[in-house]
């Protein structure tokens, strides 16, 4: 059985990268990727410049659509919190 490709603009390694940080150090990133199984997942990170401590956590996405749901929920809620929102590099 074949698999499927992942959409184009999905792959393994990040397409587009949202970044948030705060004036005390912390940031948070998050991207969409797809795992080992082929699955979308939303793949966050967080931790400070400041110190190694952080860490990364995958959540599932059942679409491409609830991947970038799931990325502005977050994005708000970065927002809420004072993280600032900058651009990749």
């Amino acid at each position: 059985m074949a698999r499927e490709k992942p959409p184009a603009s999905i792959g393994t390694a990040p397409q587009e990268m949202k970044l948030w940080y705060r004036r005390d150090g912390r940031y948070f990133a998050a991207w969409i990727s797809t795992n080992l199984f082929n699955e979308l997942e939303v793949v966050t990170a967080w931790g400070s410049t400041y110190s190694r401590a952080g860490g990364t956590k995958a959540l599932p996405a059942a679409t491409e659509s609830a991947a970038i749901t799931i990325v502005e929920q977050i994005s708000k809620r970065r927002r809420q919190h004072r993280y600032v929102e900058r651009e990749n590099q």
